[in-house]
């Protein structure tokens, strides 16, 4: 008995970190399992600045991703497909999803991506034109009624609209600013709010309160 005891004990630490060495190659190797999945990832359309998406369809892309089993399920729960086109013209067009025109996020390493969809891309676009608008600066908090503004530079910006909207969008606002915190007089930078370009995209605004 003493010596199975003396047997199973010899070089006892070189055993331990033997079975430390096996453990690890295991987890290495079942983390980097390779899978092969297919299901659909959310599409975003991405076009020239003069360019404005209006719609698109379908909404989401059939794809077949090769990868470890982690970056695959991440993919599966994160994953998101920017698609480049290049329209010519105002209106509908029908675009192939090539693997050389699409990014999947997050770019991993360790993933081959194929496309299983087939189906082209309806975009619907609009050209966009460049038009001269007003500022309008946004004042919250309670005390609001007790300010106004005194100046905005610039106070016209410009904006990148399609012409659909050219004729229904009059002014662009700024981010929100709370003036209860506000003694007397503040200047600050403000970022303007839009979906659309706009250049400059902040201005700086002076706020007084009112005599």
């Amino acid at each position: 008995m003493k010596k199975i005891v003396k047997l199973l004990f010899r070089n006892f630490h070189y055993k331990v970190l033997a079975f430390i060495f096996a453990f690890l190659l295991w987890f290495l190797a079942v983390k980097q399992e390779t899978v092969v999945s297919t299901f659909s990832i959310p599409i975003e359309i991405k076009v020239p600045k003069n360019f404005y998406v209006v719609n698109y369809e379908p909404k989401k892309l059939t794809v077949e991703i090769e990868g470890s089993k982690r970056s695959v399920n991440l993919l599966k729960r994160e994953g998101k497909i920017y698609l480049k086109v290049f329209p010519k013209k105002t209106g509908e067009t029908f675009f192939p999803a090539r693997l050389a025109d699409i990014m999947i996020v997050p770019n991993l390493q360790d993933v081959s991506v194929h496309v299983v969809d087939n189906r082209k891309l309806k975009v619907k676009v609009e050209k966009l034109s460049l038009k001269l608008i007003p500022v309008k600066v946004v004042l919250s908090g309670r005390k609001r009624k007790l300010f106004y503004v005194k100046s905005v530079v610039p106070n016209y910006v410009s904006i990148y609209l399609p012409e659909s909207k050219k004729s229904l969008i009059k002014t662009v606002k700024t981010e929100s600013i709370n003036v209860d915190a506000v003694s007397d007089r503040v200047t600050v930078v403000l970022k303007l709010v839009s979906p659309f370009r706009v250049f400059p995209d902040d201005v700086t605004v002076t706020i007084e309160r009112r005599r």
